[in-house]
């Protein structure tokens, strides 16, 4: 696969495949092969998926990188599901191929690490131009190794205290509000 010749090109060692659902397709992490991959922080919850197995390896520590799929959140539940972080990039972002639907901008592959500068710096090795892949961005990857460092005073963003009238735990709003 693509992904893994850029991972390889980068210098990174593949070590395997962590779980996922069969098919890939599902938001909780279990199969009749390998069973159910458990949330570390507490095992009576889900880890998520479809990208769970990568989640926990970032988490628990047995992982320092790790790419995922997402089509309707298995990079993003996982890894808010787990404390790490997840990123679904833009279609053509990471070029994909071989795939059974090239045109298709519905499944994307992205990184996965336990901080955003990780993400981005694995980002930048998995982004760029490759002509296999028909909906290819030409952007090269190497915008994304540029350091995240920056003072954020004065900067405005927008946030909603109860996302439209959902709960939210204290300690979040508490924090924001920090």
């Amino acid at each position: 696969a693509l992904i893994i010749e850029r991972i390889r090109a980068a210098g990174a060692i593949t070590i395997g495949k962590t779980n996922t659902p069969e098919f890939g397709a599902g938001s909780q992490t279990f199969n009749k092969v390998f069973g159910a991959t458990l949330n570390p922080y507490d095992t009576t919850k889900t880890c998520g998926g479809s990208s769970g197995g990568a989640a926990v390896s970032l988490a628990t520590g047995m992982l320092p990188i790790a790419d995922g799929s997402d089509t309707g959140g298995s990079l993003r539940n996982p890894a808010n599901f787990n404390n790490v972080v997840g990123f679904r990039t833009s279609p053509g972002r990471v070029p994909m191929w071989p795939s059974s639907v090239p045109w298709s901008p519905l499944s994307v592959q992205g990184p996965m690490a336990r901080t955003v500068g990780d993400v981005a710096l694995f980002l930048s090795a998995l982004a760029g131009f490759d002509a296999r892949s028909p909906i290819a961005l030409e952007a090269p990857g190497s915008e994304f190794a540029k350091p995240l460092d920056r003072d954020f005073k004065g900067v405005r963003i927008a946030w909603s205290r109860d996302l439209g009238g959902l709960p939210v735990d204290s300690r979040v709003t508490a924090a924001i509000d920090a």
